[in-house]
């Protein structure tokens, strides 16, 4: 039977090979959900008093079909959509999971990765998201993995984890300061 765990996070560890640690495990930031959560409650609002006002059931009918509508669209669909996607960092690889019925994963070993970058407008970095950009030495070349919370973190680790040696070596700089 199919479970609320088995479309998120909880099959991620049944992926990971022995003694493979995680460092992050995140669904895209929750700003994605803002436009949804906002419709929803026009929606139910506006719905609820037409619902009131209006004389007719007929009316009233077509009103709760119409918003029934936009919940499923706009409201419930960018749910599920932030809910299965995942990006999952551990000390050997970056997991990437996204789709609702249709899933997509991609796996991309640390080994593999040539570049890290990241990139935020101002609101974004007031939020603490951004849009992390991976290059790989692979055939698919880039990944980018989009409205990842805390994505200056995220960054600073992966890179950590490509160099210990560069982490070591940045402490030696301050303390020579």
């Amino acid at each position: 039977m199919l479970t609320w765990d088995d479309l998120g996070m909880a099959k991620v560890d049944r992926r990971l090979a022995p003694g493979e640690q995680i460092y992050h495990q995140l669904h895209p930031h929750w700003q994605v959900l803002v436009g949804p959560v906002f419709l929803f409650l026009v929606c139910v609002g506006a719905g609820g008093f037409l619902a009131a006002v209006l004389p007719e059931t007929w009316m009233r009918a077509a009103i709760a079909v119409i918003c029934l509508l936009v919940v499923l669209l706009w409201v419930l669909r960018p749910f599920l959509r932030w809910y299965t996607t995942t990006y999952t960092l551990t000390d050997r690889r970056v997991l990437i999971r996204e789709g609702i019925f249709t899933r997509s994963g991609r796996d991309i070993p640390l080994a593999r990765v040539t570049d890290v970058a990241f990139r935020h407008t101002l609101w974004q970095r007031m939020l603490r998201t951004g849009t992390l950009i991976l290059e790989s030495a692979g055939e698919q070349g880039q990944a980018v993995l989009t409205n990842v919370p805390s994505v200056e973190t995220v960054q600073r680790d992966i890179y950590t984890l490509l160099d210990p040696a560069a982490l070591d070596s940045d402490a030696d700089e301050e303390e020579s300061y």
